[in-house]
């Protein structure tokens, strides 16, 4: 019982808040990710990553989502997507890790660009849960 206060699920990273869907709480959060699981019943999405510290192959810290867009050998059906705010992202799929489509968002703020990503593991999740949390949390980040 939280006796009127809510804790926060909300996320800052790089000028930018990230806030995820009615539901999901934070379960694990340190300086680099967040991880939220959804606690109530009626519906089915995986857990949701926030990854600050993601990085390319030679090491480096992307700047912009057009560099993932142009090199994202990894990511299938990859597309820029604008959220009503403005903020541009990445966003697609990889299945390299767990053979279920993860399904990826690429964030651009002003430092570097984040990840959030949920795997869509049929076994576990209904994909289109799935789907609507992430484009859901993907339209809530705003300009801090």
């Amino acid at each position: 019982m939280y006796f009127g206060f809510r804790p926060s699920t909300a996320r800052t990273v790089n000028g930018v808040t990230v806030t995820p869907p009615e539901g999901f709480q934070i379960t694990s959060s340190d300086n680099r990710q967040v991880i939220w699981k959804y606690s109530l019943n009626d519906k089915k999405p995986g857990v949701l990553i926030l990854d600050e510290e993601i990085k390319g192959e030679q090491g480096q810290r992307y700047t912009d989502v057009d560099i993932i867009l142009r090199d994202s050998f990894w990511l299938e059906n990859a597309e820029l997507y604008v959220n009503p705010q403005g903020i541009r992202m990445a966003r697609g799929f990889c299945t390299e890790f767990s053979g279920y489509p993860e399904r990826r968002y690429y964030v651009e703020t002003d430092g570097a660009v984040f990840l959030l990503c949920m795997i869509e593991d049929s076994r576990y999740y209904d994909p289109a849960d799935c789907e609507e949390a992430m484009k859901q949390t993907a339209d809530s980040i705003r300009r801090k």
